[in-house]
């Protein structure tokens, strides 16, 4: 299902949401939620694709990538929450995940 919904994302399918709306909410991992939110962000659509990582964010705060969506939304938004949100997956991470040096840059950009 996840390959599904990531290929329909990645593709702009117009019918991605309706089609997986049934699976989203009792997606216990998140995932649906996160991968949700970028088809909203691809949209523009930034209010529901901030809800919806939020949304991936509380299912699965412990998932590093739903944490990295909802931190960049909220660092987009200036929200300071943001820099704990990256320092809480720097924490996590070792300097050999994909995302960290991107995520050490930002924390650093935004200063303490």
């Amino acid at each position: 299902m996840y390959a599904y919904a990531y290929g329909a994302v990645k593709s702009n399918q117009e019918n991605y949401y309706n089609d997986m709306l049934p699976y989203i909410a009792v997606d216990g991992s998140g995932k649906l939620m996160m991968l949700t939110g970028y088809y909203f962000e691809k949209k523009e659509d930034m209010q529901r694709a901030t809800s919806f990582y939020k949304m991936a964010y509380e299912k699965n705060p412990s998932d590093i990538y739903n944490i990295f969506s909802y931190a960049r939304v909220l660092d987009m938004e200036q929200n300071t929450q943001a820099r704990v949100l990256y320092r809480d997956i720097l924490n996590q991470v070792d300097d050999s995940h994909p995302l960290y040096a991107t995520i050490q840059k930002r924390v650093r950009e935004l200063g303490e």
